[in-house]
């Protein structure tokens, strides 16, 4: 006679709430990156506006082009960070290692 595999009923519950297809490495990583490439972007953007309002306000008081200069050193730092998370995932994913 052939075996019959029973589920325990928190396992049959558990596969009766899970709707969604089981997502494969390859799609997770693609989605982070894409997430990546957004908050890159969004740093960019950032960046390049406070460079604008920096040549647009060059009579502010020296206190303040000081904290405008940090926080655009800041926002660079945090772009490249991204960006070397980015190259990583990239490099790994393409070395087979997820």
């Amino acid at each position: 006679m052939a075996e019959i595999n029973k589920l325990s009923v928190g396992k049959a519950v558990d596969k009766l709430r899970d709707t969604d297809a089981p997502r494969s490495k390859m799609t997770r990583l693609d989605e982070e990156i894409g997430a990546l490439d957004r908050e890159t972007q969004r740093l960019r953007m950032t960046r390049r506006r406070l460079e604008r309002d920096q040549r647009s306000g060059s009579t502010r008081p020296n206190g303040q082009e000081a904290n405008a200069g940090r926080a655009a050193k800041l926002i660079v730092s945090g772009i490249v960070t991204v960006g070397l998370v980015v190259v990583i995932l990239v490099v790994a994913r393409n070395a087979g290692l997820f």
